[in-house]
């Protein structure tokens, strides 16, 4: 697990434990459960040395470096944490319409 992933762990078990007054612990609620879904998702994973060097080798010498890199992303890249749909959370108020 990594530093960020571990602080975010013990700060969301910290936050469940406080003896919070009630009308807070029902806002963090949601917090909460956002926080550990995040958290349930794996961490990415890039390629292995071996997978890049078929992919070189499957291009030829074709394309530059920054093609080869562009090749790369579009294959393996993506955000680290996907974000909790709100069917699957309660609504923020990043949810709501202005």
């Amino acid at each position: 697990m990594t530093d960020f992933r571990a602080l975010c762990q013990e700060l969301v078990d910290d936050l469940e434990m406080s003896d919070w007054p009630y009308k807070l612990k029902e806002v963090f609620r949601a917090d909460i459960a956002r926080a550990r879904a995040a958290l349930a998702q794996p961490e990415p994973q890039g390629p292995t040395d071996e997978e890049l060097w078929d992919l070189y080798q499957d291009l030829g010498s074709y394309f530059s470096p920054t093609e080869f890199a562009r090749t790369v992303l579009a294959r393996w890249g993506r955000p680290a944490i996907e974000p909790v749909p709100v069917s699957e959370r309660l609504p923020g108020p990043e949810d709501c319409d202005a």
